[in-house]
């Protein structure tokens, strides 16, 4: 009996080992299994990994879509380190290439039972990223292999393979979420013609539809290095700071500017040589009128969906600047300012520009025609809004008195055939100028003051001293059409001929135009009406005369002092006419249509002095003497009436 009992006593200790074995069996069979698993899931994911299966399974459409790697492995489920990545697609608007030397990814396996790539985390090295615009059908490519190459598509043309008609959507379609990704060593980041190169890093989350939405909820890109535009260097020693942040948007439905309404960024530049050819993209409309220039900038700009912000600025110091106003050039060094401000009647952009010293060339021209200090021009818009294909600015232009170091210059604006050629002498010139595109008017003035200018007008040398200031109002700026009313010049001290420059028998005169306009060109075109008072009738005299000795008893009308003229002055370029000539004063009329071709004057005159008068008749270089009833003979001529009775 006592063995029975001591049997009963040991028995709970057998159960509880039983059961204790049990449960080490179980846990040795549960972890067997998880190995078992793991063993299955390293092999086969590593197999996945390695061989063309994963190109396969992944890669249905590759014309559409390619996600490729060199090799790879992965241990934990859901997280795999892959090498040599690489990431290429087209859609209607645009092709691009990402490529990483190395990727870690940490995916939900569960999502994708959702048709949906969900990456916890993304981490990266050695980024190569590319992005070109497509082109359509018959498009000429014009990049002369200034765009990023991306292989595997040969050709950038959209076309009916690539591009199918949309189907009905039968299933929904793939989605990529990227929670949070870190890429390092950022090396290259080629947008069209525009490439950096150096080093950077990128941060942010994304996500992604095929077909659908795309939206950033935050990025942050850093870069340092240099850009490049084909062979021109943009920027070098970049530094460049960026975060954005894209609202949900189909990119196929908001192509281009339309884009920008989804987008705020902050972008913050420094860089010791830039080229600051972007801000003539507020010209781009306005063919007489561009800014281009390099220097050390530091810029902040704000954009809040697709809108300039207030606050925004650039400066560029210790920079050279190319500012182009029609035919005129302006080259020098200087500083430039540009920001953002808040008005009254909503944000405005503005650009200042001071040039400390500068020199003025026709666009073309090889070498400058004038030079000088402190040159200004400010230009402003209300259009902050950078979807705005067209926007509207206003811009003011100061031109202090600068040296004119090649009068002969100006020879090219005046009519080839005139005969009028400036020769030499010293002059300044200045002005002021106010356009707006808004109304595509404009004002200003320009002045020029000249001394001892040696000029040839028609076989006559002409040497004095100009004052000229012009009054540019209702300026068509598009049309180079200029309202010249106002507008004034002086002569002084004016030697004809040979004659010499003795005290009181220079000559003088004061002309204003009452009205005209003119249309800039490469020879100006003009119609204007003017006014003068004139020392004495000798220039317009000797003009006519040359080659046919005045009669006995005009000569003594050259003496004839303090005379009123009037006339209209025409050219189209070729040919300049001086229609309806009138110089009176003390007795003496004398009245003149003339057109001068090939450097020949052609035309009438007509002479009157008290009971006498002549006519004169100008052709093929010849003059004629009219005697016999000379004032009928030029009514006849000119069809002017003339209202006096015939001597």
């Amino acid at each position: 009996m006592s063995a029975t009992r001591s049997d009963r006593q040991h028995s709970p200790d057998r159960h509880r080992k039983g059961r204790r074995w049990t449960g080490r069996r179980g846990l040795i069979g549960a972890l067997v299994v998880v190995l078992a698993l793991e063993l299955v899931y390293i092999v086969g994911a590593n197999l996945f990994l390695n061989t063309p299966l994963a190109d396969w399974a992944i890669n249905r459409k590759p014309e559409k879509m390619l996600v490729a790697w060199r090799g790879g492995w992965t241990v934990v489920p859901g997280i795999a380190h892959l090498r040599g990545v690489r990431l290429r697609g087209q859609q209607r608007p645009v092709q691009w290439l990402a490529e990483f030397e190395s990727a870690r990814v940490h995916c939900d396996l569960l999502s994708l039972m959702t048709r949906t790539f969900r990456a916890r985390s993304v981490r990266g090295s050695g980024l190569d990223f590319r992005l070109r615009r497509r082109l359509e059908p018959g498009e000429i490519d014009e990049s002369s292999g200034d765009v990023p190459p991306i292989p595997g598509f040969a050709s950038r043309h959209r076309d009916a393979l690539t591009d199918p008609a949309p189907k009905a959507k039968r299933r929904s379609p793939w989605a990529i979420v990227i929670d949070d990704i870190a890429i390092d060593e950022v090396e290259t980041v080629w947008l069209e013609r525009y490439r950096f190169a150096g080093d950077g890093q990128l941060n942010g989350e994304f996500a992604f539809e095929i077909r659908g939405p795309l939206a950033v909820d935050r990025a942050r890109l850093t870069l340092a290095g240099d850009l490049t535009a084909g062979d021109e260097q943009v920027a070098r020693s970049l530094d460049l700071d960026v975060e954005a942040l894209i609202e949900s948007v189909v990119t196929e439905e908001n192509k281009g500017a339309a884009f920008l309404r989804f987008l705020t960024t902050t972008i913050q530049l420094r860089a010791p040589q830039a080229n600051l050819g972007f801000l003539d993209a507020y010209f781009r409309n306005s063919s007489w009128l561009g800014l281009d220039g390099t220097g050390a900038v530091d810029a902040n700009v704000m954009i809040e969906r697709g809108v300039l912000a207030a606050g925004s600025r650039i400066a560029a110091e210790d920079a050279s600047f190319t500012f182009d106003y029609l035919d005129f050039r302006a080259q020098g060094d200087g500083r430039l300012e540009g920001r953002v401000a808040a008005g009254d009647d909503g944000p405005e952009a503005i650009i200042e520009t001071r040039l400390s010293r500068f020199e003025l060339r026709g666009r073309d021209a090889p070498t400058p025609h004038a030079r000088g200090a402190d040159l200004t021009f400010r230009i402003s818009s209300p259009t902050v809004d950078l979807t705005e294909l067209e926007p509207t600015f206003s811009m003011a232009l100061d031109l202090p008195p600068s040296e004119v170091t090649d009068l002969t210059f100006y020879n090219s604006y005046l009519p080839p055939g005139a005969g009028i050629e400036v020769l030499e002498g010293t002059a300044t010139l200045a002005g002021h100028l106010e356009l707006s595109t808004e109304n595509g008017r404009g004002t200003g003035r320009v002045e020029f003051q000249g001394e001892q200018i040696r000029a040839r007008f028609w076989d006559l040398d002409l040497t004095g001293d100009v004052t000229l200031t012009t009054h540019l109002a209702n300026a068509d700026v598009e049309s180079r059409r200029f309202d010249l009313s106002g507008s004034r010049m002086a002569l002084d001290r004016v030697s004809i001929g040979d004659e010499e420059d003795a005290k009181g028998k220079s000559w003088w005169a004061r002309f204003e135009l009452t009205e005209g306009n003119m249309r800039w060109a490469n020879p100006l075109e003009m119609d204007v009406q003017c006014t003068a008072q004139v020392r004495d009738s000798r220039p317009i005299i000797a003009l006519v005369a040359q080659k046919k000795p005045l009669l006995r008893w005009m000569k003594p009308i050259l003496a004839v002092q303090d005379l009123d003229l009037a006339m209209g002055v025409q050219s189209d370029g070729t040919t300049l006419i001086v229609d309806d000539l009138l110089l009176t004063g003390k007795g003496l009329e004398v009245r003149a249509d003339l057109n001068v071709v090939d450097k020949i004057p052609q035309g009438f005159v007509f002479l009157d002095r008290g009971p006498l008068s002549a006519g004169l008749e100008l052709a093929d270089g010849e003059r004629d003497w009219k005697l016999r009833r000379p004032r009928r003979w030029y009514e006849e001529q000119t069809g002017h009436v003339v209202d006096a009775d015939e001597p």
